[in-house]
């Protein structure tokens, strides 16, 4: 009766130890099997995360470049924007200097270099023609038509001046503006005066008369000066705005 009790006991325990053997291998067969899919999985997932990793990093790359690209870009626009600007601007003033410069001098002394021979022509013929009644009239009616044409020029040689000046205004700032407008006020009175001298001189040549003369003269040349000023101003201002040293 003991041997039966003792034989099944160690057949239940041998059953057991047998099983548990079994268990462990079945664990330990199944961990071989799947660990190679598992470590190819995480090896998979791992490629993924380092292709998608680069491809944002490439894309950040990509717009970083596109940026500067475009920074670039404007850059150069905006300095071939300044350069243009600039050129323009030179060339407008350049010609308006120019123009200025074909005027060189004070009204008095151009009115003197292109009235004066038209004068001295004219009191040497009134001198001959004074009491040739029908003479001095065909003398007068010449001086008259020569007067004529010596204004019209004075007129036609300021008209490119004023269109250069209406260009400057619409590049020019409110300073350079101010001066431009000044400078044409001088020479508009400048023309005002040398019709005022003319007519002195003529009521000289007539009448003896030389009254008002020496006055003319003298505003003719303060407004020369007048002039010199302010074009020297007008360089200075050009040159602060187009920043020349």
């Amino acid at each position: 009766m003991n041997i039966d009790i003792i034989l099944s006991v160690g057949l239940g325990a041998a059953v057991t130890f047998i099983m548990m053997l079994i268990t462990s291998f079945t664990k330990n067969l199944g961990r071989k099997l799947t660990e190679p899919i598992f470590i190819k999985k995480i090896k998979e997932q791992e490629e993924q995360i380092k292709i998608k990793h680069n491809m944002e990093l490439q894309e950040l790359i990509n717009k970083h470049n596109e940026e500067l690209q475009n920074k670039e870009y404007q850059y150069k626009l905006d300095f071939e924007k300044r350069k243009y600007t600039f050129e323009q601007k030179w060339k407008i003033y350049q010609e308006y200097f120019e123009l200025l410069d074909s005027l060189e001098g004070s009204n008095f002394e151009n009115f003197v270099e292109e009235f004066m021979p038209i004068l001295s022509k004219f009191n040497e013929n009134y001198l001959k023609a004074k009491d040739n009644p029908e003479l001095l009239d065909k003398v007068l009616q010449e001086y008259f038509e020569e007067m004529q044409v010596f204004y019209v020029n004075q007129y036609k040689a300021q008209i490119p001046m004023n269109n250069q000046l209406n260009r400057l205004k619409t590049i020019c700032s409110d300073k350079i503006t101010n001066i431009l407008t000044q400078i044409k006020k001088k020479y508009d009175e400048g023309n005002e005066l040398a019709k005022q001298l003319s007519t002195a001189l003529t009521k000289m040549v007539i009448y003896k008369d030389i009254s008002k003369k020496n006055l003319i003269e003298q505003k003719l040349q303060e407004q020369g000066r007048q002039l010199k000023t302010l074009r020297d101003e007008l360089i200075k201002e050009v040159k602060a705005e187009l920043e020349i040293t």
